[in-house]
């Protein structure tokens, strides 16, 4: 079984006030391309299709033209969508009748029956070959709200309702597949030890009370396909994954790798995975690079800068430029530093200003470094660990897990 696992394509995204239709429709066009050349099984979006719960008309007619597209081309391909959090559940199944016959299936939520039992069905999907043949199991779970979470009646609170959750598709996808084929797991959640951009993700967590644990994931899963969090990782295993979002969404991700992941399943082996990088259709620029310079060095940074023209105002680069100053910013500063950019190559869209008193000459200090330089206290842990010991250890990884998360609670107010 050959999956293809995308995410949080934040369809409809404007980037200080700019629209970023045209670097969607750019990842869209090379998506369907590698579709066609791979053929894959099934492929995944999990969750934050859109970027926000009503998007204009013409998103969602981008969205639906894709879809009809690929089945046109790839028709036996089958297509499965959750909703994340920046995502409308209902809008998100509003067309799943008419879809569903396209080999797609849209969901956006989950549900409970009248006795307070979670409906597992609209939420387990077969996937099947070219000739029918069924290749494995795929479990959906969109983005779980508290209120829809504990709406069981089963008196539970967020957690422990969520754990039942898992628990109840896992035994419930077993009872359909007697021939152990493999399940793989679509879920958008943010995950404990998993590294998030410092600037662009909604906080879905209270502390790290809601960050979920690996160990909700039973052994017997064959791959974990995730949303939510922007730049390609694993946590605690290597099928456990992040996909990370197409685009960069924000000047922080504008070194991420951006991504889809082609992976291959077999029941009884482990998942092999390939990214596939996805081209930058629209350059991210940070000046200086790393910490902020004198506004004179900004200056010769931009008369020197080397930007290929563009056939398109959309094409333009994105910039931000970052002044450091010893003393009040000047009233013309946007002005000054305009009047030495390429604007038919280029568009200015953030200036930041720091002030010197804040900088020190220790290149190792926390003012010298930005957040998104900071790996996340699980990441570095297992780095370090893999560094002494060669080999990933999940137990070791979700006890660490669990004490730091004791410890950010015992520093909650």
């Amino acid at each position: 079984m050959r999956i293809f696992h995308t995410s949080d394509w934040h369809l409809g995204q404007t980037f200080y006030h700019h629209a970023r239709d045209y670097e969607h429709g750019c990842f869209l066009a090379w998506l369907s391309e590698q579709l066609q050349q791979h053929q894959p099984d099934v492929l995944i979006v999990a969750g934050d299709i859109f970027d926000t719960v009503n998007p204009p008309i013409s998103v969602q007619r981008m969205l639906y033209d894709f879809l009809a597209d690929t089945h046109q081309h790839c028709p036996q391909l089958q297509m499965i969508l959750i909703a994340g959090n920046h995502d409308s559940g209902g809008r998100i199944e509003l067309p799943a009748p008419l879809l569903a016959r396209m080999n797609t299936h849209m969901v956006g939520r989950i549900r409970w029956s009248a006795q307070d039992a979670l409906a597992v069905d609209p939420l387990i999907f077969p996937i099947w070959s070219a000739d029918q043949t069924c290749l494995g199991w795929c479990i959906t779970l969109p983005y779980l709200r508290p209120a829809e979470v504990t709406a069981g009646g089963q008196g539970l609170d967020t957690m422990a309702a969520i754990d039942a959750i898992h628990a109840r598709l896992f035994e419930a996808v077993r009872s359909q597949n007697p021939t152990q084929l493999p399940v793989v797991l679509i879920s958008h959640a943010h995950l404990q030890g998993a590294s998030a951009s410092p600037d662009s993700e909604r906080n879905i967590v209270i502390g790290s009370a809601e960050a979920l644990s690996t160990q909700l994931y039973p052994d017997d899963v064959a791959y974990v396909a995730l949303g939510h969090l922007h730049k390609p990782q694993r946590v605690g295993a290597e099928h456990i994954r992040y996909s990370g979002s197409p685009i960069p969404l924000s000047f922080s991700e504008r070194h991420y790798p951006h991504q889809v992941l082609c992976v291959d399943v077999q029941a009884g082996q482990a998942a092999q995975i390939t990214p596939l990088l996805i081209p930058r259709a629209v350059a991210m620029l940070r000046i200086p690079s790393q910490h902020a310079a004198p506004l004179e060095d900004i200056i010769t940074e931009l008369q020197q800068l080397g930007v290929t023209a563009v056939d398109h105002p959309d094409q333009r680069a994105w910039l931000e430029v970052v002044v450091l100053l010893d003393g009040p910013a000047p009233l013309d500063l946007r002005q000054q530093i305009e009047a030495h950019v390429p604007k038919d190559r280029v568009r200015l869209v953030r200036l930041r200003h720091e002030q010197q008193s804040r900088q020190t000459d220790d290149a190792t200090s926390a003012h010298a470094l930005l957040p998104e330089d900071l790996p996340a206290p699980q990441q570095l842990f297992e780095r370090v660990w893999e560094q002494h010991y060669a080999s990933p250890d999940r137990a070791v990884y979700a006890d660490f897990a669990h004490l730091l998360q004791v410890l950010e609670q015992e520093e909650q107010p």
